[in-house]
């Protein structure tokens, strides 16, 4: 939080803008916002579409609610085939399984939202893809993978036969890559918004 409140000084929006770390359930204020974004948040709640609600309450009249969330449920992710490419991406799809969380989560924000009493919202979609030398997607696999190893362990997933995770994981998928010729795909994004034009009952 201290970095954030750093940048935010830097851009000279230090006077305007405040950051706090709270509990979201318990989350609760007199002000009415403008804008409500919540990015990779409501994947991971017990009931998303009773938070929306309890939330967009806090927006007010003519406000936008903006709610960001992934989709990591695709099997077919290189083409032509990278075998190490779906195995590591796999590892996401398994870790979300394993906890209980929905890998396609992305795709029942519609649902949330209507659910939540917000309307049909807009909605837009796009996937991480690359392939040539030097693309960030080995990168984002790569530190992704590193990142949820000790949560892979803990639910006994198993890796993949001949990966090493390591520093050295980002290299080695762009390598395989490469031989393979292959166009790979990251997570998929999907965003939805709504604009409360009467603010919520």
């Amino acid at each position: 939080m201290e970095a954030a409140r750093h940048r935010a000084a830097v851009d000279g929006h230090g006077d305007v803008v405040r950051f706090e770390n709270v509990e979201l359930a318990e989350f609760d204020t007199t002000h009415r916002f403008d804008v409500l974004v919540g990015r990779f948040i409501l994947q991971y709640l017990p009931d998303p579409a009773a938070a929306l609600n309890r939330l967009a309450h806090l927006v007010r009249p003519g406000g936008i609610v903006v709610m960001h969330d992934m989709d990591v449920s695709n099997a077919d992710v290189s083409r032509p085939l990278c075998p190490i490419w779906n195995d590591c991406y796999a590892l996401l799809r398994a870790l979300f399984r394993a906890h209980g969380i929905a890998p396609d989560f992305g795709r029942h924000l519609t649902r949330v939202f209507l659910d939540a009493g917000l309307g049909w919202p807009n909605v837009e979609s796009g996937a991480m893809t690359g392939g040539k030398p030097g693309s960030t997607v080995f990168t984002w696999l790569g530190s992704a993978v590193q990142a949820i190893e000790p949560l892979l362990v803990q639910a006994g997933i198993a890796l993949p036969d001949g990966v090493t995770i390591d520093d050295s994981l980002a290299a080695t998928l762009e390598r395989a890559v490469l031989n393979s010729r292959a166009m790979v795909l990251g997570n998929t994004h999907y965003g939805a918004w709504v604009r409360l034009d009467k603010g919520l009952e």
